[in-house]
């Protein structure tokens, strides 16, 4: 949590990582699931969104053969920055741009929710659903099921 006497330059720099291995016919393979929330833009607290682009550009980093990172980026990928811009960097969000995981205020829905791995990784993401219910807060991110194989 971040807190006043907290450096927000570092905010967001510990990541939730999951690493298990699946059993293919080659073997263990481990996978890594990274779990992440880059900050958003918040002036009361000086997070900028400077501080957004390099939280989101280390969390892409962290990218690679064997994982899948599964987060909120706050951003739908065609409005991301060219830094952090996932087809430059050639990776792929399984989630489609028109599956509206986010409903904000009068309504408006976006798809800034991401689960992504590598274009050329051999962890098959299927079956991407996003979970909508009747809910008493009427704004906020629907839940995200989907299926992983190698």
């Amino acid at each position: 949590n971040y807190g006043e006497d907290d450096d927000v330059d570092t905010q967001g720099k510990y990541w939730q990582t999951l690493t298990i291995n699946m059993s293919t016919s080659s073997g263990l393979i481990p996978i890594r699931l990274i779990n992440a929330l880059p900050s958003y833009p918040n002036e009361e607290l000086g997070i900028t969104d400077e501080h957004r682009v390099l939280q989101t550009s280390e969390l892409l980093d962290l990218v690679d053969y064997h994982s899948v990172l599964v987060g909120d980026f706050h951003m739908r990928d065609d409005e991301l920055e060219d830094e952090i811009s996932l087809q430059k960097r050639s990776l792929t969000n399984h989630i489609p741009a028109d599956a509206d995981t986010f409903l904000g205020e009068n309504n408006h829905s976006d798809s800034i929710d991401k689960i992504i791995t590598t274009k050329i990784s051999p962890i098959r993401i299927s079956n991407v659903s996003v979970i909508k219910y009747n809910r008493d807060e009427p704004t906020g991110h629907w839940p995200i099921a989907f299926d992983l194989e190698v």
